[in-house]
């Protein structure tokens, strides 16, 4: 029995492998986390850390770290005697979306506002593209994909490469063999169709 902390520190304890063979010695490590996270999430964190067998020396909100980022490699163009940069960054992620802003300066870095909603990301296109996929594959043979484990994992993972490719393609073709039964499905997406699709 794993629990999500134990799994954290597998990984956690891969970043520290990877770091021996690459001869960097410290365990010191500084992790971001979402803005949302709870004071539970964040004690988490921390334990997943210790277990892989590094030192957390700070836990840094995923804006701030972002946003230094950012500020690390626009240094060169923020000027003391000008107005802070009001910047807008968008993170569109796999299962959240979260959007913020920050204020930079020469020598300060000030996030001012964030919003994130943490179960809208790209997933949830997958699913609405599922359920397109699945209505066309039951009207033509009678059976439903997402009723079965083995064909919803195969549906969502050819959606998923699909969708990559969406963003340098404007139309795409989702093509499964023997999705289920036996019966094959290809199914073609436009750019113009994906961007109506609403949540």
């Amino acid at each position: 029995f794993y629990t999500p902390q134990s799994l954290m520190g597998l990984f956690f304890n891969k970043i520290k492998n990877v770091r021996l063979t690459q001869n960097i010695n410290t365990t010191d490590v500084v992790v971001s986390i979402p803005d949302y996270a709870r004071v539970q999430d964040r004690k988490a964190m921390l334990e997943s850390v210790l277990i892989g067998g590094l030192n957390c020396t700070s836990l840094l909100n995923e804006s701030s770290a972002i946003s230094l980022a950012y500020g690390f490699q626009k240094l060169k163009e923020f000027r003391d005697d000008t107005p802070p940069r009001l910047v807008a960054f968008v993170e569109f992620g796999h299962s959240k979306t979260t959007i913020f802003f920050s204020e930079f300066t020469k020598k300060l870095v000030k996030v001012v506002s964030v919003s994130s909603e943490r179960f809208c990301g790209a997933r949830e296109f997958d699913y609405l593209i599922a359920e397109q996929i699945a209505y066309e594959f039951q009207k033509r043979f009678g059976n439903d994909p997402l009723d079965s484990p083995k064909a919803k994992i195969s549906l969502m993972n050819a959606i998923n490469k699909a969708r990559k490719t969406l963003t340098v393609n404007k139309d795409i073709t989702i093509s499964i063999d023997s999705l289920m039964d036996g019966q094959d499905i290809i199914y073609n997406l436009s750019r113009e169709n994906f961007e109506k699709i609403e949540i």
